[in-house]
């Protein structure tokens, strides 16, 4: 045989892509007899093929069908193994608590008769102990390798991107745990829970009522009929209308509230608004009033400060000071304000005299079966006596719980009587006391039949007895400028 046959008759590995494949290549005219898996493998592996159990097997089976006069030449021995990259962290959120979706208060669809638009809600609203989302950390992958054996390195998962603050914990579960009560915020890369909720636009159906425990912060204003609640504070940007407003701390409006009657204002602490009107409720710090409070119904715990403005019309029981432009107005609108810290035991007596109700029509409830049941006389059962034994204590806890109610009830109005009759006096008005304006102050009613220009500063003297002055001049009895009435007659 001559060279260039011989040459012709060697055994062909071939290496493709990178070492992804490798294909080897028989002669036709190889001698059968001298080939075998053996001699097949010493030049696949001079060749630079890694030989592992699959590629031994894949030789083997070439031999048998070269022996077999197939008339497949080429074969391929080996493969590579592609890398398994890892998989990034990341946040698998529990169903309802994507900030990225919107959720409703009421589970109920639009049709249902439970659903109310005024209840649909637009923020993830999280308590503490939810687990809100998991974890899921990065994985490393599984390298990979080609058929020569180098490694192909795979790439690791990066971490999750999104990063939590102490207000969020993952457990040994890697369940995500709210630590606080609040809104699900993601900014800046960070994943918190904030006591502040802030609503963009209006709250009106939109929004839904909201009820929060936090800070709420409105950027326009409150449509009509809608509730606004917040353990904390309320601060809104625009007009409040016949809506409710309820904080367990600070409430701020940029604008004012027109509640048209229907409007309620409960507040915490301290109150600041443009101008109120036709609003009915309660602040128990200091109330500030920029331009009018016209037609309200307030209980002020703290001070009424409307240095600018003028309070016209309605009822305003003031446990403080009052700072005012004006008292009524030209047209000699009727104002009633009263001085005292009596009225503010007001909603108080009104939660009393609710619980002694219930608590009376409880009582007959339960005297009507133990009368039901005492008729029957020695015919009882057994377990009638137990029952009529039953009936008999719980009657007995039920008085005993109308009757601490009624004697607190009692206790406040005494107090409310004692208080009236005492107490300092503080009214300065700037400009002028318009006529039909009503001041109930200790144990004296007020009322002015003409205006009353200011500067001018109302109290009393050592003996209760109503006085004013009008800018720096003396203290004259107030009787000079108005009529008075001794309410304790």
């Amino acid at each position: 045989m001559s060279s260039s046959s011989e040459d012709n008759l060697e055994i062909v590995v071939r290496i493709e892509g990178d070492g992804a494949v490798a294909t080897v290549i028989i002669p036709r005219d190889f001698p059968k007899q001298t080939l075998d898996a053996s001699q097949l493998a010493a030049v696949v592996r001079q060749r630079g093929v890694s030989i592992d159990a699959t590629v031994e097997t894949r030789l083997q089976q070439i031999v048998q069908a070269f022996h077999d006069d197939t008339d497949q030449l080429e074969h391929v021995i080996a493969e590579s193994t592609a890398a398994v990259n890892g998989q990034d962290g990341r946040l698998e959120w529990i169903e309802g608590f994507d900030p990225a979706t919107e959720s409703r208060a009421e589970n109920a669809s639009d049709d249902s008769e439970a659903f109310s638009h005024y209840n649909r809600v637009s923020y993830i609203r999280v308590t503490e102990g939810s687990h809100v989302a998991t974890l899921h950390e990065p994985t490393e992958g599984e390298d990979g390798r080609d058929v020569t054996g180098r490694t192909i390195n795979a790439r690791p998962g990066k971490r999750c991107e999104i990063k939590l603050d102490p207000t969020l914990m993952v457990d040994s579960s890697e369940r995500v745990i709210a630590q606080a009560d609040g809104v699900l915020q993601y900014s800046n890369g960070v994943l918190r829970l904030s006591r502040l909720f802030e609503v963009n636009g209006y709250v009106d159906f939109s929004t839904g009522n909201i009820d929060f425990d936090g800070t709420v912060n409105v950027r326009q204003g409150v449509r009509d009929r809608f509730e606004v609640k917040a353990t904390e504070d309320i601060i809104v940007g625009g007009l409040i209308e016949a809506a409710t407003i309820r904080c367990g701390r600070d409430f701020a409006c940029r604008q004012g509230m027109a509640g048209k009657d229907r409007g309620q204002l409960l507040v915490g602490g301290d109150a600041n608004a443009g101008y109120l009107n036709g609003v009915r409720g309660h602040i128990k710090g200091n109330l500030t009033i920029r331009r009018e409070l016209i037609n309200c119904e307030l209980v002020i715990g703290g001070d009424l400060i409307c240095e600018q403005g003028a309070i016209i019309g309605g009822s305003v029981a003031v446990a403080g000071s009052i700072r005012a432009g004006v008292l009524g107005s030209p047209a000699g609108t009727p104002s009633v304000i009263v001085l005292g810290t009596g009225p503010l035991l007001s909603d108080h007596i009104r939660k009393l005299k609710g619980l002694a109700k219930q608590l009376k029509e409880q009582l007959q409830v339960q005297k009507r079966k133990y009368d039901a049941l005492s008729a029957a006389g020695k015919s009882l059962r057994p377990s009638e006596k137990e029952r009529l034994t039953e009936l008999s204590f719980e009657i007995s806890e039920t008085e005993q719980k109308l009757d601490a109610c009624e004697a607190e009830h009692a206790q406040i109005m005494q107090t409310i009587d004692r208080e009236s009759g005492s107490g300092a006096v503080d009214i300065r008005v700037s400009k002028v006391i318009h006529s039909r304006v009503c001041l109930r102050m200790n144990n004296h009613e007020v009322r002015f039949d003409a205006p009353l220009k200011g500067p001018v500063t109302i109290g009393s003297d050592e003996e209760d007895q109503p006085q004013f002055r009008q800018g720096d001049g003396p203290n004259q009895p107030l009787t000079e400028v108005a009529k008075i009435r001794n309410r304790a007659a």
